[in-house]
């Protein structure tokens, strides 16, 4: 039966520094990546070696945030804080007060009677009176021309009418009075702020997954001593090597196999000699 213990298990960590922040890393996933760490200066964004989902504690925070998870890639970390509950409901909104109602308007002022206008007087008589023509003289002469008759007397302007007096003015109509205004409604009660979420728990890391591998074949003909190839990722691992084809009745050599900047070398110790050839097919562990 397996003994038990009532004893903490304490961890103290492994001191480490990337990108020139000094952290405590407590565990590591199976390939090497950080998934728990802690220290006083946030990992800065873009860093490699977290793993994502890893945990990062403030040891320095105060008041305020505390824990902050990588939403980023393994080659590019980005650290975020563990978000924070949800705001309480807003109170409903006060009801508005009833308006006041318009006063009545004043009647109109009567309007003032025109005066009466005055008589125009007759016209008078007729301006002048012919005199009367002369008689016929002796011998049948025509006597003298008699004298012009005097001139008519005019006859008198009528008298003009008298202007009647000017109608007074109405009085103007009372003004009415202004209604009272409505009260306005009491505003509604401010709701009370929800209480601050729970941070979530971590997930377990799951067990790493079986190595994947990728072969890569290299020809090497004749007087050809070495040979490369480039199709192969970046960072793999060489697992192992083989013949995995032969022409003709090649020397035999020592193969050693290198990787550089511009792919994965194999050299001979002796070349296969003529035409003969080989063909190696290697295996490298994926990155």
């Amino acid at each position: 039966m397996a003994k038990q213990f009532n004893r903490a298990v304490g961890i103290s960590g492994e001191p480490r520094t990337i990108n020139s922040i000094g952290l405590t890393a407590i565990r590591y996933d199976g390939v090497g990546n950080i998934t728990e760490c802690k220290g006083s200066s946030k990992p800065t964004d873009g860093s490699v070696g977290y793993a994502v989902g890893c945990i990062w504690t403030d040891t320095d925070s105060g008041v305020g945030a505390t824990f902050y998870i990588n939403e980023g890639s393994i080659t590019s970390c980005d650290f975020n804080e563990v978000g924070a509950g949800a705001q309480g409901a807003t109170g409903p909104t006060g009801i508005s007060g009833v308006s006041g109602v318009t006063g009545a308007t004043g009647p109109s002022g009567v309007s003032g009677v025109s005066g009466v206008s005055g008589v125009t007087g007759e016209t008078g008589a007729a301006s002048t009176v012919a005199g009367p023509t002369g008689e016929m003289g002796p011998g049948g002469s025509r006597g003298p021309t008699g004298p012009t008759g005097m001139s008519g007397v005019s006859g008198v302007s009528g008298v003009s009418g008298v202007t009647g007096p000017s109608g007074m003015s109405g009085v103007s109509g009372v003004t009415g009075m202004s209604g009272i205004s409505g009260v306005s409604g009491v505003s509604g009660v401010t709701g009370e702020t929800g209480p601050t979420g729970m941070s979530g728990v971590s997930g377990v890391t799951g067990p790493t997954g079986a190595p994947v591998f990728e072969t890569v074949t290299i020809a090497l003909t004749g007087s050809s001593q070495t040979g490369r190839s480039s199709a192969y990722t970046t960072g793999s691992t060489i697992h192992s090597y083989y013949i995995s084809s032969m022409t003709g009745n090649p020397n035999p050599s020592v193969t050693t196999l290198t990787k550089n900047t511009l792919g994965l070398d194999a050299a001979l110790s002796v070349t296969p000699g003529g035409t003969d050839a080989y063909t190696i097919t290697v295996l490298l562990l994926m990155a």
